[in-house]
């Protein structure tokens, strides 16, 4: 699995702003450019991935989910057996 993420990691970094750079804007060197998309990639990427260790979304989302499913009036919808 650790593979896998490396993989897409390299190609979502590297891959894809080569590929846009060269056949959709056809700028390589000039603002806007393939220079400016690497180092915003390298800018948020040095921001949010830290971000995303500090603050565990998936565990408050998965609270979240946890008290909305055991709120009183959901428990009115249960039939008994």
């Amino acid at each position: 699995m650790g593979v896998k993420a490396l993989l897409a990691i390299l190609i979502n970094a590297i891959l894809i702003p080569i590929v846009v750079d060269t056949s959709l804007k056809n700028n390589l060197y000039g603002t806007g450019g393939l220079a400016d998309d690497a180092f915003f990639s390298g800018l948020t990427n040095s921001f949010i991935a830290p971000a995303l260790k500090v603050f565990n979304v998936s565990y408050y989302i998965q609270q979240k989910m946890k008290d909305f499913y055991n709120t009183p009036w959901k428990n009115l919808y249960k039939t008994q057996k």
